[in-house]
């Protein structure tokens, strides 16, 4: 079966390092393809080019997504610089290019996340969560990436979706494709840019953020079904956003946690908001 997330993330090598691959309209943020959805398509090139050889280093460990310019729909080419093969991991760096323009630099590390061992000490808590099925679905409207990936808030944040008031900046929620794809490694690092800013629990809807740069670790290959989702903010200073996230699968297992920064321009009527 073909999905989706595959076909719309796949790539064709078209040289030493390099690689083409098709934007899909079909997973915009409003005005631009999303952030995750585009760290997934680069990151499936590095994949590819450090399975090459001695190592297979498919897997993505730790990578992070700096946006330079947004992207249309349409084709793209990708780089991919290795700075090292060891046994171990791969590292390098990987740029998706459009007409001439850096949109995209993934600067990454890679392993195979299978075979890996070592110390162990988890410190987090999975959240309680009610099922999904109980859980609110967030409209598609404009943004056409939520007809490709089911996204879920809890009953208590989905009344904070529109409106804002929350007391934190903070949500659950669920994501899976769908279609109903098994989510991967590659999925992860779409699903840390699902779903809306966490600062909107606050301040209510607020269009698109523009993200700046996005980190996603990996920590386990997820078990079928749907992600549990936190996403939270602590601080906003002069109109920069950070947000952290954990993801967890249908087993209770923490799979990813992710960070990122994002641009905000809050509106006068909404400050008071914020305090």
């Amino acid at each position: 079966m073909s999905y989706q997330f595959d076909l719309a993330t796949g790539v064709e090598s078209v040289g030493t390092n390099r690689w083409q691959a098709q934007i899909s309209k079909d997973w915009f943020f409003r005005v631009a393809p999303n952030g995750g959805y585009m760290m997934s398509i680069v990151a499936r090139a590095m994949g590819k080019a450090f399975s090459r050889g001695e190592y297979n280093h498919c897997d993505p460990i730790s990578a992070t997504a700096t946006f330079i310019n947004p992207a249309d729909a349409g084709g793209a080419e990708i780089e991919v610089i290795t700075h090292r093969q060891g046994r171990r991991f791969s590292q390098g760096i990987a740029t998706l290019t459009q007409n001439g323009k850096p949109c995209v630099q993934l600067m990454a590390t890679y392993g195979n996340i299978g075979s890996m061992d070592g110390a162990t000490c988890n410190e987090f808590s999975a959240p309680a969560m009610p099922p999904p099925e109980d859980c609110e679905l967030l409209p598609a409207d404009i943004i056409s990436f939520r007809e490709q990936v089911e996204t879920r808030l809890v009953p208590d944040d989905f009344q904070f979706f529109h409106g804002g008031g929350k007391g934190r900046m903070e949500h659950y929620g669920w994501l899976r494709f769908a279609d109903h794809r098994p989510a991967d490694l590659l999925a992860l690092l779409t699903f840390a840019d699902a779903l809306p800013r966490a600062v909107g629990m606050r301040t209510g809807v607020m269009g698109w953020l523009p993200t700046l740069d996005l980190t996603v670790q990996c920590l386990a290959k997820p078990a079928p079904g749907y992600i549990v989702t936190k996403f939270s903010s602590r601080m906003l200073a002069n109109g920069v956003l950070e947000e952290q996230g954990e993801m967890w699968d249908s087993t209770g297992k923490l799979v990813a946690v992710c960070r990122q920064s994002a641009t905000i321009r809050v509106p006068e009527d909404k400050l008071a908001l914020l305090r």
